[in-house]
């Protein structure tokens, strides 16, 4: 049940233009208003244990909906639902897009205003690339490994966690600190996951000694080992054009997502995964 809603969310997610109340910024921006509101929570916010009722209180709410519901049939259109609406970003879609046409008109100032949006951070990407393999990993990898192991549970976990980062970080919250060690936790398995199947997709040989030394620090930063581990399996180096990196990357990107949706499969068939 767990690979068909994966593979039904991932069709839909590419064929469907996803409605207001189909995207899960809709609803994490509900629950951010929510949060403002309450004030005994803001006077206690710096606190690693109170981060983490912020992020597991839409999970609970998730399990509960999910135990109400009646029938294995409405629980499984449910999940496929939260999954759905947890994939992807229209807007840095949206985004990646213009940064593209800018590019193709030879706009640098327009397409660097793009590449902001995306999140590029020169000080820590080589390239535009980067940022767009962290995207993935963020808003589908990722999703995937932790809907896997806890259902529709798993994915609004991370899906809040990922919310409420990057909300702190735009400086509206002072509890940023402790997100980012939620936040380091929970990519930690998907974010080895994933680049091991950069290795099998890309040059093994070169990228094994990038990936073995970064996979196996527990305090590696996530989007480091993402995007070093990448660019070794593709030979990308800092003189690479920046269109035709986006390109590789995205390409290696789409086969390691199919590499881990097959391991799915593996895994249903040996009766590890419902």
């Amino acid at each position: 049940m767990i690979l068909l809603s994966i593979l039904i969310a991932l069709a839909m997610e590419r064929a469907i233009s996803k409605s207001h109340w189909l995207r899960s910024e809709t609803y994490m921006g509900i629950y951010l208003r929510w949060l403002n509101r309450q004030t005994r929570l803001t006077q206690q916010q710096d606190n690693l244990v109170t981060a983490l009722i912020w992020v597991l209180l839409p999970a609970f709410a998730c399990g509960l909906l999910v135990w109400l519901i009646p029938g294995r049939f409405l629980e499984f259109v449910f999940a496929t639902a939260v999954l759905f609406a947890a994939f992807g970003c229209t807007e840095r879609r949206n985004n990646f897009r213009q940064y593209l046409d800018a590019m193709e008109r030879e706009d640098r100032e327009a397409a660097m205003h793009h590449a902001d949006a995306l999140g590029f951070d020169p000080q820590r990407d080589k390239h535009v690339a980067d940022t767009l393999l962290w995207i993935n990993f963020r808003f589908y990898v990722a999703v995937i490994v932790w809907y896997t192991l806890l259902g529709a549970v798993g994915a609004v976990i991370y899906v809040t966690a990922r919310t409420l980062q990057a909300y702190s970080r735009e400086g509206q919250h002072p509890s940023e600190d402790n997100l980012d060690v939620i936040m380091h936790v929970l990519d930690w398995i998907p974010v080895r996951i994933a680049t091991f199947g950069y290795l099998l997709m890309g040059n093994f040989s070169r990228a094994f000694s990038v990936w073995a030394e970064g996979a196996s620090n527990p305090k590696t930063d996530a989007r480091d080992l993402l995007t070093d581990t990448a660019s070794a399996a593709e030979e990308i180096d800092s003189d690479s054009p920046a269109l035709a990196v986006c390109g590789r990357f995205l390409a290696l990107a789409r086969r390691t997502l199919w590499v881990i949706i097959v391991a799915v499969a593996a895994l249903t068939i040996m009766g590890l995964v419902p």
